[in-house]
């Protein structure tokens, strides 16, 4: 857990340290409502490429669109999640506390990928043990000292060093597509073509997946944020447009 000082009312001029743990003392969800869906993250050959969807639901409805879903922590790393984006959006805050406070102390610290992972997957497994747990299935993606990273959490605060991950309805529908189309020696263009495919399938399958996508590209240049774009789709099979209602009608 990051600690931080906070200046309280003199007391024979002392400080009084707080961690995290007192500043957070109010409940957080335990029934995820405004949920944002499935995450897939590649390693490739010269970094990592993230893709989600920009909507959160409200239970399977949908509630808000054009929302960015991945948050820029360092130069060379982001965040992103499964879940509940109240939730997401407590932990992004955290984590950019620990880092506006490190730098407010001056003390030369300077944040790793794996560093904002280790200490997302701490703070996972701390509301666990509360039984408050935080329902995320937490991404982080980074490049580090030439290599590209990626790992993920689970709401159990479970760590894992990952060259894929695919959370959400993701998880059961996108792995035989990145098995058979990807390998981490692919190159930037395949890596983005895999995400297109395994979105294409979670948009036809999933009812809170959405076909308006954002591709984050972390490598040795830092961060890429690219604009939101419509994925293709295809509806008009002759099955949909000629079927009937065989009750009532014959076709």
């Amino acid at each position: 857990m990051a600690f931080y000082i906070n200046k309280q009312t003199k007391i024979k001029d002392s400080y009084q340290f707080d961690s995290v743990e007192n500043n957070l003392n109010k409940s957080h969800t335990l029934s995820p409502t405004v949920v944002g869906s499935s995450v897939i993250a590649l390693v490739y050959d010269q970094g990592v490429i993230i893709g989600t969807d920009t909507i959160c639901s409200y239970y399977s409805s949908l509630k808000f669109t054009n929302v960015q879903r991945v948050e820029k922590l360092t130069d060379n790393c982001v965040y992103t999640a499964t879940g509940e984006f109240a939730d997401f959006q407590e932990v992004v805050r955290l984590t950019q506390e620990m880092t506006n406070q490190t730098f407010l102390n001056d003390d030369n610290i300077s944040y790793t990928p794996q560093d904002y992972a280790h200490y997302i997957s701490q703070l996972q497994y701390h509301y666990r043990n509360k039984m408050n747990p935080i329902y995320l299935w937490s991404v982080i993606g980074g490049f580090y000292q030439g290599k590209p990273y990626l790992a993920q959490v689970d709401p159990y605060g479970t760590y894992l060093e990952r060259k894929q991950v695919s959370t959400g309805f993701g998880g059961y529908l996108s792995g035989a597509l990145i098995d058979n189309n990807w390998n981490p020696q692919s190159n930037l263009e395949q890596a983005k073509q895999v995400i297109q495919k395994c979105f294409e399938s979670l948009y036809y399958r999933d009812t809170k997946a959405h076909d308006v996508i954002q591709i984050t590209i972390v490598d040795k240049d830092g961060i890429k944020m690219e604009k939101p774009h419509r994925i293709q789709s295809k509806w008009n099979y002759q099955g949909f447009v000629e079927r009937a209602n065989e009750k009532i009608h014959t076709q």
